[in-house]
């Protein structure tokens, strides 16, 4: 019996061995190929800078409030009410259909 036992969780490590050592390969050879394929440019002189986003700041004030103006007209429009078609009594088609559903099991509604 202790045979028996032994024999299965070796057969157990070792497959569980396998297994890891299978997708510590496949993470190995994925990062490889990350590395070949990304095309990594270094900078030449050390440290790169973003280039200024305008000439100063009296350039950037307008765009700066006409990109605040046009996030606050699209969260408005986000807020709006959805429309929605009302069945008899302003309920939805999706609540009648339950309301009948139970008033058939149920009979006649009060």
């Amino acid at each position: 019996m202790t045979s028996q036992l032994s024999t299965s969780l070796l057969i157990t490590a070792i497959g569980m061995g396998l297994v890891f050592l299978s997708l510590l390969l496949l993470s190995f050879l994925m990062n490889i190929l990350v590395a070949i394929t990304t095309g990594r440019r270094k900078p030449q002189d050390g440290h790169a800078q973003p280039p200024p986003l305008s000439d100063g700041p009296d350039h950037a004030l307008p765009r700066i409030a006409a990109i605040a103006v046009a996030m606050a007209l699209e969260e408005e429009a986000q807020r709006s009410t959805p429309l929605r078609m009302p069945g008899r009594d302003g309920i939805s088609a999706w609540q009648q259909a339950h309301r009948a559903t139970r008033h058939r099991k149920q009979g006649q509604p009060r």
